[in-house]
């Protein structure tokens, strides 16, 4: 079964269930139990599964970036670091503007073709300009799952063995 090189996510309504710009208040920290939490005491998480699709991509050795048009830049990069994500990340590109720079710069980042890639979104604008490029993309509709990471395996290994 073929795999893609590189695993790209989205942030906001993919890994996790808000806005990092608008529904939650920066800075965040972890509170005395643990859990992340914004400034105004209220706790912020991932969607459940997405530990379980990071530990699967790292196993199969599969690298891991994410793309993120949002201009609370240091607030993503804080949820990253307290959810320890960002020591599974290859490269982040985080930034307002088109997907279409974010994947061109994770192009030369990484020297992978846009084929090796697979991208996953909450936003139908985003999974059609990234298409174009020629990278794999799988809609999220409620939150990044095993089940559309499994999907979304199953439709690059498909493609690679030159099914459309």
């Amino acid at each position: 079964m073929a795999k893609p090189k590189l695993v790209v996510f989205d942030l906001d309504y993919t890994l996790w269930p808000f806005w990092v710009d608008t529904h939650v208040d920066p800075p965040f920290r972890k509170n005395r139990t643990g859990e992340v939490e914004d400034s105004s005491g209220r706790p912020v998480r991932l969607y459940p599964e997405v530990g379980a699709v990071m530990q699967r991509l790292q196993h199969d050795g599969i690298l891991i970036a994410v793309a993120s048009r949002t201009g609370e830049v240091e607030g993503a990069n804080q949820l990253l670091r307290l959810f320890k994500l960002d020591q599974l990340l290859c490269q982040r590109e985080i930034y307002t503007g088109s997907k279409v720079t974010h994947f061109r710069r994770l192009h030369e980042g990484t020297g992978l073709l846009y084929n090796q890639m697979i991208f996953f979104d909450d936003e139908e604008r985003n999974i059609l300009e990234v298409g174009k490029l020629g990278v794999l993309t799988v809609l999220v509709p409620r939150g990044m799952t095993v089940k559309l990471l499994d999907d979304g395996l199953a439709e690059f290994s498909r493609q690679a063995a030159g099914g459309r």
